[in-house]
Formats: structure tokens, C-alpha cells, sequence
């Protein structure tokens, strides 16, 4: 079956190896990022579209907050993350337990470093309220093409 035209488009830039440097690096610092920080459980994605999981616990993977706390509008750590990331010139889209990362694609090397300069920042936030565990955030997924 036919691609929709803006995944066929998307797909002529990864193939034609125009991302794949760019794309390399923000991989490798989102794994550094999330190491540095007990709040992220996990990271995953592909190119330039990825996810940090924000998680009390990494262990047991208890998430702070649940579709109850969001349903009643208690600020939701993702939210509070995002929201000091902002305030700081990098916006991140919270979602649920997750914050979403997806720069733009022209974006460079040196954009990465700041974006996620003010992102190690923010994630201090949830730190401070995460359990402290001797394991590293999970790589659980790469999706491939």
C-alpha cells in the first residue's frame, strides 16, 4: 500500500543519509541525558522523534503521576519539567508521562547541545522527588524502519 505523501517525504530524507549525522548525535546525547537523571526511565524513538519516560522509580518504574491525576488537573510532573524547560527558551511537549522530543529537522549539532543543555537542567526538577536507584535509564526501543 501506498505511503500518506508526508511519511513517503519523511522517508526520502532519512534514506537519502541528510539526518543521519544530526540525528546520530541527538540519539547518543538523549542516552547521556537520560543517564545523568534518576526522573527518566527510558528512552526511545527513532531519527529525530523521541520520548523520555519520566518515572519516580526506574526500578519498580512507578511513574509520578496516574491518568487520575492528570484527569484531575493536578500538575503532572511531565508538565512541570516542560513548563521550567519554557521558561527557559526550549519548548518540550509533555505528554502524560512522557516528555517528547522532536526538533525540527534542520535542526544542528550545536542547537542539540543547547536544547538539551537547558533540558539537563529542567530534569533536576524531577530528581528531586525521584528515588534514587543504582540502574540506568532503559534503551527499550530503536524503532527501525
Amino acid at each position: 500500500s501506498a505511503l500518506p505523501p508526508a511519511v513517503a517525504e519523511y522517508r526520502k530524507l532519512i534514506d537519502s543519509g541528510l539526518l543521519t549525522e544530526v540525528s546520530a548525535y541527538l540519539k547518543q546525547k538523549l542516552f547521556a541525558l537520560a543517564d545523568r537523571h534518576d526522573c527518566v526511565g527510558d528512552v526511545r524513538g527513532i531519527g529525530h522523534f523521541w520520548g523520555l519516560e519520566i518515572v519516580k522509580n526506574r526500578k519498580t518504574r512507578e511513574p509520578f503521576d496516574v491518568k487520575a491525576d492528570k484527569i484531575s488537573g493536578k500538575a503532572l510532573m511531565t508538565g512541570k519539567i516542560a513548563g521550567n524547560a519554557m521558561q527557559k527558551g526550549l519548548y518540550i511537549a509533555p505528554w502524560y508521562d512522557t516528555l517528547v522530543v522532536a526538533p525540527p529537522l534542520i535542526i544542528t549539532k550545536e542547537q542539540v547541545d543547547e536544547a538539551l543543555s537547558i533540558l539537563d537542567k529542567a530534569l533536576e526538577i524531577g530528581d528531586a522527588e525521584a528515588d534514587s536507584t543504582d540502574i540506568s535509564a532503559c534503551q527499550s526501543s530503536e524503532y527501525s524502519k
